[in-house]
């Protein structure tokens, strides 16, 4: 795992006045992910997939949207991380930039709980397959158990995992009620939670929006970790509180 540190943003924040948006990002964008997709497509079909390579390429996207945005991002609270350490992470979700700035942010890019209909997308879902994310189905409960279950087997393999406890993206912006899933995983592995407020990102790109704000300013926080061996299996409901107290912490300006 690479050094742990903590880089700060020196750069002040441009004024709306001056703000400067593009449609290429996305077009950019969609185009380098479609890349990325279809070289872990044809290693899940050939069956050499390689954890390393892997994450080599979440890094590369979340690296590479960055720069396409021209954004000074802020990360901060990496020193809560310990190299080595298995995590799972826990973010507010505002925005579809959430995912590549915690592939940039994060010193090893997590796998992910993300929603089923995502895996019926030609070339991105079986690369979201081959690539060891997991489908989840909210709307069948029984799918729902075995795809956390499925999760639960990331972290055992010393793999980090996110979840976005809200379950889907905000479209305003606010912090959207927490879901009890992640949380009921967490307390049968006894996993440690980092929980991660991301702001700036749904300012850079609107909901049922492609033009996106270019040189801005966001912020990926890590907050310290929260050990869910502290919570007893009847106090899911406290862990939850303390966790989305945390993320709304930490997603707010000045944090």
């Amino acid at each position: 795992m690479p050094q742990v540190m903590s880089r700060e943003s020196t750069v002040p924040t441009l004024g709306p006045e001056r703000v400067r948006t593009s449609y290429m990002l996305t077009f950019r964008g969609l185009l380098f992910l479609l890349k990325l997709s279809l070289l872990t497509m044809i290693d899940g079909l050939l069956k050499r997939v390689d954890n390393a390579v892997i994450e080599r390429r979440m890094k590369a996207l979340g690296d590479e949207i960055v720069r396409l945005g021209q954004c000074d991002i802020s990360i901060e609270g990496l020193e809560h991380l310990e190299p080595g350490k298995t995590y799972l992470f826990m973010s507010n979700h505002e925005s579809v930039l959430d995912i590549p700035f915690l592939f940039h942010a994060c010193p090893v890019p997590p796998r992910m709980v993300t929603k089923a209909e995502l895996f019926k997308v030609p070339v991105f879902g079986p690369a979201l397959k081959a690539a060891g994310f997991i489908s989840i189905d909210r709307k069948n409960r029984t799918r729902a158990i075995k795809s956390l279950q499925e999760a639960g087997e990331v972290i055992k393999q010393g793999r980090p995992l996110l979840i976005f406890p809200e379950g889907t993206r905000s479209r305003d912006g606010s912090l959207l009620p927490f879901k009890k899933g992640g949380f009921m995983l967490a307390l049968e592995l006894g996993a440690t939670i980092i929980p991660i407020g991301i702001q700036g990102a749904f300012e850079m790109i609107r909901p049922n929006s492609l033009k996106v704000a270019l040189g801005q300013h966001p912020a990926v926080r890590f907050g310290a970790p929260i050990g869910a061996t502290a919570y007893g299996p009847d106090q899911r409901e406290q862990l939850m509180a303390d966790v989305r107290e945390a993320i709304a912490r930490l997603r707010r300006p000045g944090a």
